[in-house]
């Protein structure tokens, strides 16, 4: 019988989630239900993807509840204490890079592992005001946290951006666990995501994708904010899982964005950001979007050229940002292209494209300049068929709920 090591466990089992559901849900050999279906036809290579629904509210009512008996697939009290109990079972180190840390209960299972004489490594923005308290809670028991700045790095040509920029945003949302175990994905480590915001998050043992974030959380854990140099490294596009880093130096090769060329910086990110607009160029049957933000115009006329030359395009998005400056939504719209928006309640905070059903682009990165040329984001490009399956199972059930708009005001 196949095994999985997660978090120093032997487990049996024939899948990844199969395996997590195993350790974390009371040792049991047969998961619950709702995991049954989640864990059916998963691979044991690919990924266990946690969706977050805005209707997790209704979730409530058991959090406090010891069983993890729920009729949603998606219950988000059930997705919490997934997390907790992997993060829990670190045996030596917790490494976390993420853009907001205070739910009460994550932040709880990390103060343990403290306690208990385990490493943890926070790296985050030094604009993260509401997250200041729990912050001072890790470092008063012990955690290693480094700060990264907000600010355009010296020697940004500032007249040369369409827009006036802000601060530079530490908008990972990552966590590593022994240098084995992957959690990330769009989705914020606070109460509010869990409960109020349609989320996702990756759960990931790949070696060569895991050991590409502990190399970055490295760099930007060891790295003065000043000394950094721009990523790019040239993506391998052989296997099934793979990341992108962006970080807060890449804001100097902005200006060569807005010029449409490469400069003569051998890190300049003007590579990976025509690569990733190669991929969606390649697509030939068609483009599924799934985004909070979208304003790269350059993203937006690729999008509307597959579209009139017979791409099937759809495109889901937040209704809040869908009002803001640069949006491109009403220009989808005006293109031709079905555009349905999340009019209720709570957020839309998922990031995510897929391409002809096979290629999955998702991450922490809202599709923005300053996305790609200024914050430290991470955006996967992923090509293993049973992850981008959960995707498009979770688009198609969202595009069938959020309603078609014909304009954004």
């Amino acid at each position: 019988m196949d095994s999985l090591k997660l978090a120093g466990l032997q487990v049996a089992g024939a899948s990844l989630l199969g395996a997590v559901s195993y350790y974390c849900y009371n040792n049991q050999s047969t998961p619950t239900k709702p995991l049954k279906k989640l864990a059916k036809g998963v691979n044991k290579n690919s990924s266990i993807v946690l969706f977050f629904n805005e209707g997790g509210t209704q979730c409530l009512h058991h959090q406090n509840h010891k069983t993890d008996e729920c009729p949603l697939v998606d219950c988000p009290v059930r997705h919490l204490r997934t997390l907790k109990r992997i993060v829990s079972k670190a045996s030596s180190c917790v490494d976390i890079c993420l853009y907001n840390l205070n739910q009460v209960e994550l932040e709880s299972a990390l103060v343990d592992l403290l306690r208990s004489g385990k490493k943890v490594r926070v790296v985050v923005g030094d604009r993260n005001i509401e997250d200041k308290e729990a912050i001072s809670r890790l470092r008063s028991e012990g955690a290693f946290v480094v700060e990264k700045c907000s600010k355009p790095p010296p020697g940004a040509d500032l007249r040369a951006l369409q827009y006036a920029p802000g601060d530079l945003l530490m908008h990972h949302k990552f966590v590593i666990v022994d240098s084995k175990i992957l959690l990330t994905g769009s989705m914020n480590w606070t109460n509010n995501s869990f409960t109020n915001n349609y989320d996702h998050m990756l759960i990931n043992v790949d070696p060569y994708l895991v050991n590409q974030f502990v190399e970055e959380f490295q760099y930007l854990f060891s790295t003065e904010s000043n000394n950094e140099k721009a990523y790019c490294t040239q993506p391998n596009g052989k296997v099934p899982f793979e990341a992108i880093f962006f970080r807060r130096n890449n804001f100097l090769c902005r200006p060569d964005a807005n010029r449409k060329k490469r400069c003569e910086k051998e890190d300049c990110m003007f590579y990976n950001y025509k690569f990733i607009l190669h991929k969606i160029m390649r697509a030939s049957v068609s483009v599924d979007i799934c985004v909070q933000q979208l304003t790269a115009e350059d993203l937006s006329n690729e999008v509307i050229f597959l579209h009139n030359i017979g791409v099937k395009v759809r495109v889901m998005c937040d209704k809040s940002f869908s009002t803001g400056t640069g949006s491109q939504m009403q220009v989808f719209i005006n293109a031709g292209i079905p555009v349905h928006r999340l009019e209720g309640e709570g957020s839309l905070h998922h990031k995510f494209i897929i391409i002809d059903g096979k290629t999955l682009l998702a991450g922490t990165i809202n599709w923005t300049m300053q996305g790609f040329f200024g914050n430290y984001e991470n955006l996967l490009i992923i090509e293993d068929k049973d992850t981008v399956l959960q995707f498009v199972k979770e688009f198609e059930k969202l595009w069938d709920v959020f309603p078609a708009i014909s304009k954004v005001y």
